[in-house]
C-alpha cells in the first residue's frame, strides 16, 4: 500500500511544551521532509529505503522537527510533497530533506526515482523521474540553515534505458552537487561519495543510516562534525569500500538539535554538599529537581544516571539509586521471560524451561499478569518509540488486538485514531491506565494474550474500492494536540506528535 502522510504540530502545543523545557531544550522552527521509496513497480525493490525513511523522520521528530513525510509515492505524490515542504520552509530555522530509494544522474543531473516509474526510453527522464534540483530550489526559499540527505547513491536500476547521443546516463552512483549560498548556507549528504555506489545493508537499515541514527541527535554538535562521525563509522563498518561526501557553504555552526547548557558537577575531592549555583541556589534547586522529574517521568535508567552525574549527592540521590537498583531487576526479569518465552518449540529439555521459567508449559503459550511494576511504570510515546517497532511488528501487533476483540481495522502497519483506540480499550480491559500507548511490559503482556490466536487475524482481505487505488492520503488531525497536551502532562520532550494517520 502506497501511502502520503503529512504530519504538523498544533503552534499551542509547541509553545505549552517550549515553556515546560525551556531549562533543558532550546526549540527551534524546524521542519523536514523525509521520503523513501522501496516498492518500486517496474524495476527492482529495495528492502531497506522505507525502513530508513520511517526511522529517519522518527529521530527527526525528536529532536524537534515538523516532518512532512512520505512513503513509496508515485512521481505526482512527489510533486504534492514537495510543494507542501516548499510552503512550510519560509522563516524556518533549520530545513532538512532526507531521501532514500532509485536514483540516477544523467548528464550530470541527478533525478529521484518514484515507484510507479517505467524509463522505457528517453522521455521517461522528463516526465517520469524527478530531478533533485526541484527539492533543492525549495530549499533556497528560506534564509536559515538548509541540509539534503540522500541515500539513494545505489546502481543504476534501468540498465535497458537507451538515450540519444546527446546524453549519456550515469552507470552507479549521482553526480557531484554544488552548493545554493543563501541565508545560512547549504549542506549536502551523499551515502557514498559522486559516481559510487553504496550499499543497502543486510539488517533493517542501511550501514548509512544506521551511522546517521546514531550520530544525527548527538547535542550541541555541528552537522560538519556529525558527518564526519557518520563517515567514519560507515567507512570502517563497509571495510573501506563505502564513504560518505558532504558538500557544505555554512556561514556559522549549524546544530540540529540544541540542549541549553546544564551545570557541571562537582567532581572535587570530598564534595559532599548538594550541586547548587553559588549565586543562584533558587534557579539551581529547580533545574536538579527538573532533572530528577525527567528522569522520573522517563523510568529509563539512563537518565537517572544522568541525573546523579550531575548531581552525586543532590536531593534526589538517594532515591535516584534506588530507581536504578529497581529497574535493572525489572529488566533482568524481563529478559529471563524472553529468554524462556525465545526457546525452541521443539525442544525436549522441559527442566531447562522450567529453570527459567517455573511456571512455564512449552505445550501452552505463557500468560502473563498485570503487576504492580505494571501498573506505576509509563507508557506514553517515548516508551512506545523504544520499543522500535517496525513495519511487520506494528501490522502484528494490530492483529493482536483484533485477537482481543478490539477491532482496529485492517493491519497496515499504520497507527492512527483507531489503533490508539483499540490500544486503550484493551489497556482498560486488563486494568492498565489508558494512556492509549505501550510500555515494554504491556507489549510482552499483550503478545503473552494473543500469541495463539493473532495470526488469523494479520492477513484479513483489503476493501475493494471503486477506483481500484493502492495509494492513500490521510494528513494530521485534531488528535495531534491532544497527544501533545498528554506528553507535556507527563513531563516528556523527547518526541513530538503521534503517527495520526491509518487505522
Amino acid at each position: 500500500m502506497k501511502r502520503f502522510e503529512t504530519r504538523s504540530l498544533w503552534r499551542a502545543g509547541c509553545v505549552a511544551l517550549a515553556l515546560i523545557l525551556a531549562p533543558v531544550q532550546v526549540l527551534a522552527n524546524k521542519v523536514a521532509l523525509i521520503i523513501g521509496n522501496s516498492a518500486y513497480e517496474h524495476t527492482s525493490p529495495l528492502k531497506n529505503p522505507r525502513n530508513d525513511a520511517e526511522a529517519m523522520a522518527s529521530k527527526f521528530r525528536t529532536l524537534g522537527f515538523e516532518t512532512i513525510e512520505g512513503y513509496d509515492l508515485t512521481a505526482t505524490e512527489m510533486a504534492q510533497m514537495t510543494r507542501e515542504f516548499a510552503r512550510s520552509v519560509s522563516g524556518t530555522e533549520i530545513s532538512v530533506v532526507f531521501y532514500a530509494g532509485h536514483a540516477i544522474q544523467v548528464d550530470g543531473e541527478n533525478y529521484l526515482i518514484p515507484v510507479d516509474a517505467r524509463m522505457d526510453d528517453e522521455l521517461s527522464i522528463d516526465f517520469e523521474a524527478f530531478p533533485i534540483s526541484m527539492i533543492t530550489r525549495q530549499l533556497s526559499r528560506t534564509d536559515g540553515a538548509n541540509l539534503l540527505i540522500l541515500d539513494a547513491c545505489r546502481d543504476n536500476p534501468f540498465e535497458q534505458l537507451t538515450l540519444g547521443s546527446s546524453r549519456s546516463i550515469g552507470g552507479g552512483g549521482l553526480g557531484k552537487m554544488d552548493v545554493r549560498d543563501n541565508g545560512t548556507g547549504t549542506g549536502i549528504v551523499f551515502a557514498t561519495a559522486p559516481g559510487t555506489v553504496a550499499l543497502d545493508g543486510e539488517g533493517d537499515h542501511s550501514p548509512f543510516t544506521e551511522a546517521l541514527l546514531k550520530h544525527i541527535g548527538t547535542p550541541n554538535t555541528p552537522i560538519t562534525t556529525v558527518i564526519s562521525n557518520v563517515t567514519g563509522e560507515v567507512y570502517n563498518a563497509t571495510g573501506e569500500k563505502q564513504r560518505p561526501w558532504f558538500n557544505q557553504s555554512y556561514t556559522a555552526p549549524v546544530e540540529l538539535y540544541k540542549t541549553a547548557a546544564l551545570p557541571a558537577p562537582d567532581v572535587s575531592a570530598g564534595a559532599t554538599a548538594p550541586a547548587t549555583a553559588p549565586a543562584d541556589g533558587a534557579a539551581a534547586l529547580e533545574e536538579e529537581k527538573y532533572m530528577f522529574e525527567l528522569a522520573r517521568g522517563s523510568g529509563y535508567i539512563e537518565d537517572y544516571q544522568a541525573y546523579l552525574d550531575f548531581y552525586p549527592n543532590g536531593r534526589y540521590a538517594r532515591f535516584a539509586r534506588i530507581a536504578i537498583e529497581r529497574l535493572k531487576t525489572e529488566a533482568a526479569e524481563e529478559e529471563s521471560v524472553k529468554v524462556a518465552v525465545a526457546l525452541p518449540e521443539t525442544t525436549k529439555d522441559v527442566e531447562s524451561r522450567s529453570v527459567a521459567l517455573p511456571a512455564y508449559d512449552p505445550t501452552t503459550p505463557l500468560i502473563l499478569s498485570v503487576t504492580q511494576q505494571m501498573l506505576l511504570a509509563p507508557a506514553n510515546q517515548t516508551t512506545e518509540q523504544a520499543l522500535n517497532m517496525d513495519r511487520s511488528t506494528r501490522r502484528a501487533l494490530q492483529a493482536r488486538l483484533n485477537a482481543t476483540g478490539n477491532n482496529v481495522g485492517r493491519p497496515d502497519g499504520s497507527f492512527g485514531p483507531k489503533t490508539r483506540a483499540g490500544i486503550a480499550a484493551w489497556q482498560a480491559s486488563v486494568g492498565l491506565p489508558q494512556t492509549q500507548f505501550l510500555n515494554s511490559m504491556q507489549f510482552d503482556l499483550l503478545v503473552s494474550q494473543t500469541e495463539a490466536t493473532y495470526a488469523s487475524f494479520l492477513n484479513v482481505p483489503a476493501a475493494s474500492s471503486g477506483s481500484g487505488s493502492k495509494r492513500k492520503t490521510s494528513s494530521g488531525n485534531n488528535n495531534i494536540g491532544n497527544n501533545i497536551v498528554k506528553g507535556i502532562s507527563e513531563g516528556f520532550g523527547r518526541a513530538f506528535g503521534d503517527k495520526v494517520f491509518g487505522n
